[in-house]
């Protein structure tokens, strides 16, 4: 790709993260629910699908936090070389990865629910114990050791 083609990447990412996308989504599925044939609804939205990679999104993350890879890598508890091929694009990890590096660039719960998202994997849910000590977590600003300490004392999984 371009050097040129990468900048709009990061771009259409980075306004990705910062649009308030949850009205657009809520909207396109309205519209999705609503439409008879898939065809027209993919002609008359396709500009709203999401088609940037997760190192773009990753990298527009970092930028909107303006933290740098080292520093999220370093408080997400993720061994190195792994956290930087994660970041990348070049390994798919498990949920748990994405949520340390979400706790580790200090995003907010909706960055967090949105990443976890574009990774396919599924968003926190605040039925789910578990989850719900992970929301409380992020909404709170805590680091990965204290959440850690957190989900032991309320008898749930410690993130991997």
């Amino acid at each position: 790709m371009k050097s040129l083609d990468k900048k709009a990447h990061a771009r259409d990412a980075a306004a990705f993260v910062e649009s308030g996308e949850m009205v657009s989504t809520e909207k396109m599925l309205s519209k999705l629910k609503a439409v008879r044939e898939i065809e027209t609804f993919i002609e008359e939205n396709g500009q709203g699908f999401y088609n940037s990679t997760i190192r773009e999104h990753f990298d527009a993350l970092l930028e909107k936090y303006k933290i740098s890879k080292a520093d999220a890598i370093e408080r997400s508890g993720i061994e190195r070389g792994y956290a930087y091929q994660i970041l990348r694009g070049a390994k798919e990890a498990k949920r748990d990865k994405y949520i340390r590096l979400a706790i580790g660039m200090g995003l907010d719960l909706e960055d967090t629910q949105q990443l976890l998202t574009i990774a396919r994997h599924g968003i926190l849910y605040s039925r789910i114990l578990r989850d719900a000590v992970i929301i409380f977590g992020i909404n709170n600003h805590f680091d990965i050791i204290k959440l850690q300490m957190l989900l032991e004392e309320q008898h749930a999984e410690p993130l991997e």
